[in-house]
């Protein structure tokens, strides 16, 4: 799976990216495809917020979203922790 992590904002306003492959169980794969899937309407800019913008490609289709600090699903929290490693 190949992932693209920006995340931008914040008091210092200091953009990351993280950008690369890793592999995952399809299990896996399904729970962050989901979570990138959300119905939740509350994705806008915070003052002094973060925001997370988000894409990943499991070689046959390309799954985006974009999240404030605020609402990032659990799945994704971790998927930026575990890039940043």
């Amino acid at each position: 799976m190949k992932y693209k992590i920006i995340i931008e904002g914040g008091f210092t306003g200091i953009s990351r990216k993280y950008e690369g492959d890793m592999t995952v169980s399809e299990l896996k794969a399904k729970s962050l495809f989901s979570a990138l899937h959300t119905d939740d309407k509350t994705r806008s800019n915070i003052a002094d917020g973060q925001t997370y913008d988000i894409s990943l490609d499991d070689n046959h289709k390309k799954y985006q979203a974009v999240f404030n600090e605020k609402n990032v699903p659990d799945e994704i929290r971790e998927l930026i922790a575990q890039v940043k490693q």
